[in-house]
């Protein structure tokens, strides 16, 4: 019988995001994580943000593809309360949920750039590990 090592194919990456050049709020942090558990095949997908203006709702869009340019909206961001800075958007297929933009596997999603909006003005971006 072969036996797999535990852990074996597993991946935990992570990213930090970046405030454009003119950004509408300074203090904005965030990143983004993915992480693939082999041995189950679940996949997650998480960008989680803080130091944001209250009382805004916050988009995730997504490259449709890597150096396309071409940005697609992924979803809200949930937050706790209106008043809440620390957000967080989340895809795990543990859950059932599908991961952003359709994608089967995380790998799909590696290299393409992301933004978080509001309002049509740029928060933060940054790469998909």
């Amino acid at each position: 019988a072969v036996v797999k090592a535990p852990g074996l194919g597993n991946s935990n990456l992570k990213s930090k995001l970046a405030t454009p050049a003119s950004p509408p709020n300074a203090k904005a942090k965030g990143d983004v994580r993915s992480k693939f558990n082999a041995p189950q095949g679940q996949s997650k997908f998480e960008v989680r943000l803080s130091n944001m203006t209250p009382g805004f709702a916050y988009s995730l869009f997504i490259e449709d593809a890597v150096g396309s340019g071409t940005f697609v909206d992924a979803g809200l961001f949930d937050f706790k309360n209106p008043k809440s800075k620390t957000g967080r958007y989340e895809r795990d297929t543990k859950d059932g949920e599908a991961l952003p933009l359709g994608v089967m596997k995380l790998s799909e999603l590696s290299g393409r750039m992301l933004r978080v909006e509001s309002a049509g003005s740029v928060y933060l971006e940054g790469l998909i590990p």
